[in-house]
């Protein structure tokens, strides 16, 4: 057997585990640690040599990583041939760790996830150990940029007797049908620990949930009484299972996909975590039920789940309605955060954002000089053309304000945008939340790049994500008062892992063409939902998940007309707006729903994974492609109407309905 080593940040191990087959170690593992351990005798003595004969490698390169000891049949010159041999070792790797996330990795403290093994500085590595242990060949992967991984990591302590069933599982060397359906549940509802967005994470748990119980249909109701059945003792446990889950999909699930909400407009980000934590726990405890029966045939266990239905009665549970979450009418201020890794050539005026170049590029003093000649009513620059005398004046009073380390780097100034209430500052999970918040606003500013012709312009490097410097987000809030001008430091959460490309993003050349105006103008209910929905395509291109990302195209498409549950309404729409002739609406529409029936209702309803339905990736690539250019098309056809009402909207789709002999 081929020996590998994978480093895993993210983590402090002080001791080593044995994770079934593979051996996970500090690299400054001493011979007690080793012998206290519970590995083979052999085991110890091959880890042993691999850190006596490497111990300078690890020091030097892996001094902030512990790593991982694996055993494959593949040797290093099949890997480097093949990519899809290495992405199964580093896929085969990440399971190993189902065990740790399950027991010590909770959703209401994401920053405590363990880092993904073979990932080293945003990059895919894999190390060599040759016949005599020595440190051998690398294999470098692809590069993981733009990771919004919360925090600094996992502090470890979780041993192979904390779980002892748990463990079994996990590692178990099942080869049946049964096992190896159930062990991927278990590692795809694990995925859901990266998954940062509590909306998406939600959405994604859910539909792992609706796929569980082998049903026939998509009916959730049929599914679920399949799904409590086998994790409850008694009817009381499956009548609170049974309303918990009622209420979720009922009223989050449905306003999510349907409606195009997120789920804190619905709840607290607090009860999001504990929804995601329940819908977890459940995945995991009905895999576990299902692989501890024993049964290997996939039609025995649907005979086994039928007969376990039928021990509990069914009562439709009460109505809930959410809670409203009260309003906050927050008083509004002026922030500034820095940008790495961005190209501006001169400053721009978004809307309320100011997007300005770094100093070094762009110099304090040509801000002044058409400052002067704004106020003296002289002709400035063209560039400044559209900005205000107060415009300028915040320029030169929060630049001259500014850490000078950070005139390397472009800035942003977002006016006019939410004030933190004094008390919620010293409160580090509301203000860090409400600094990813502000963050998020003042990306936006940036997707009108990516919308008219940064793909174009920059390939498949994406604008940066605002505020993050040396792993941690922040903004600067602008204070005026009491005749002083200063700004206030307002720190945020830690992206440990965050990296970007070495080339910079290049920012296009703006012009005031409809999707600017949707963006930084839109002055009514509907154009702030077309706004939205661009919005969200522009944050679908952050997701690496195909699974998830063509989930979220699909869910954009259904909030486009979010009064309705019923998305043939929306199609309809959509197609009746798009379309010039009855024949091209039929073929459009007709597209559009046989894309819908193979890959959202699967994915969204049954759980499955995008790659069970379609392995080509430039296919996929086609289908997110086209889901983005319907939603873009029907938001700069409904803007170029002028329709600001739901009441225009519907009496032009009944014009157009007339005008196509629907």
């Amino acid at each position: 057997m081929n020996i590998y080593i994978l480093p895993v940040q993210r983590v402090l191990l002080e001791y080593v585990l044995k994770l079934g087959d593979m051996i996970f170690f500090p690299w400054s593992a001493s011979e007690e640690d080793i012998e206290a351990s519970s590995l083979l005798e052999k085991e110890k003595e091959l880890l042993k040599l691999v850190l006596q004969k490497n111990y300078s490698f690890f020091k030097e390169y892996l001094m902030n990583s512990s790593c991982l000891l694996l055993f494959s049949q593949y040797d290093i010159n099949e890997i480097k041939s093949d990519i899809t041999i290495f992405e199964k070792i580093l896929d085969d790797a990440n399971r190993r760790f189902d065990y740790i996330r399950i027991l010590e990795c909770p959703f209401h403290r994401l920053e405590y996830t363990i880092g993904i093994p073979g990932v080293l500085n945003g990059k895919r590595i894999l190390i060599s150990i040759d016949n005599d242990h020595l440190i051998g060949t690398y294999i470098d992967g692809r590069e993981e940029f733009y990771s919004m991984q919360r925090g600094i990591g996992l502090d470890l302590g979780a041993k192979e007797n904390n779980d002892s069933e748990l463990y079994d599982i996990i590692y178990s060397e099942r080869k049946d049908e049964v096992y190896n359906l159930y062990r991927k549940c278990i590692a795809e509802a694990c995925e859901a620990l990266q998954i940062i967005d509590e909306t998406r994470c939600f959405v994604f748990l859910f539909s792992k949930l609706d796929g569980l119980g082998l049903c026939e249909t998509y009916s959730f109701s049929d599914n679920k009484k399949r799904i409590i059945s086998m994790v409850s003792d008694n009817q009381n446990k499956f009548n609170i299972i049974s309303s918990e889950l009622y209420f979720y999909s009922k009223e989050i699930r449905t306003e999510i996909v349907h409606k195009g909400k997120k789920i804190d407009e619905l709840i607290s980000i607090r009860e999001a975590n504990e929804i995601n934590q329940k819908l977890f726990n459940i995945i995991i405890q009905f895999c576990i039920k299902v692989i501890s029966t024993g049964i290997t045939s996939i039609e025995m266990l649907k005979e086994y789940i039928s007969n376990e239905v039928i021990k509990y009665a069914y009562i439709t549970p009460q109505e809930r309605i959410l809670t409203e979450i009260p309003f906050k009418n927050y008083s509004k201020t002026v922030y500034v955060a820095s940008i790495d890794g961005i190209q501006i050539d001169y400053p721009e005026k978004r809307g309320n954002y100011l997007l300005l170049p770094s100093l070094e590029d762009f110099s304090y003093k040509r801000y002044y000089d058409n400052y002067i000649l704004k106020v003296s009513n002289d002709e400035c620059e063209n560039i400044f053309n559209d900005f205000s005398i107060d415009d300028l004046e915040y320029i030169l009073e929060i630049l001259v304000r500014c850490e000078r380390d950070d005139d390397k780097f472009s800035r942003i100034i977002g006016l006019n945008l939410p004030k933190i209430e004094e008390e919620d500052i010293y409160l580090a999970p509301y203000r860090e939340q409400f600094v990813d918040n502000i963050c998020n606003k003042l990306n936006e500013c940036l997707y009108y790049d990516i919308l008219s012709g940064g793909d174009i312009l920059n390939g498949e490097i994406l604008p940066p994500r605002i505020g993050i410097k040396d792993g941690i987000r922040a903004i600067y809030e602008f204070i005026e008062g009491n005749g002083k001008l200063f700004l206030r430091f307002l720190p945020g959460r830690i992206f440990s892992e965050y990296q970007i490309p070495v080339d910079k993003y290049n920012c296009v050349t703006m012009y005031k063409d409809d999707i600017y105006e949707i963006l930084f103008y839109n002055e009514n209910y509907i154009d702030d939902l077309c706004k939205r929905a661009l919005v969200d395509i522009c944050e679908s291109e952050y997701i690496r998940d195909w699974t998830q990302q063509i989930c979220q195209l699909f869910n954009i498409f259904d909030g486009l007309d979010p009064r309705s549950y019923n998305k043939k309404k929306v199609i309809k729409l959509v197609f009746t707006m798009l379309s010039t002739n009855k024949a091209e609406y039929l073929k459009n529409k007709q597209e559009y729903d046989q894309l819908k029936n193979k890959y959202r209702n699967p994915l969204l309803h049954g759980g499955k994974c995008i790659f069970e339905i379609e392995s080509d990736i430039n296919k996929l690539e086609n289908i997110a492609l086209y889901l983005r250019k319907i939603i873009i098309d029907y938001c700069l056809k409904i803007h170029s109407l002028n329709i600001s009402t739901w009441e225009e909207l519907d009496n032009m789709y009944k014009k157009q309905q007339k005008d196509l002999k629907l």
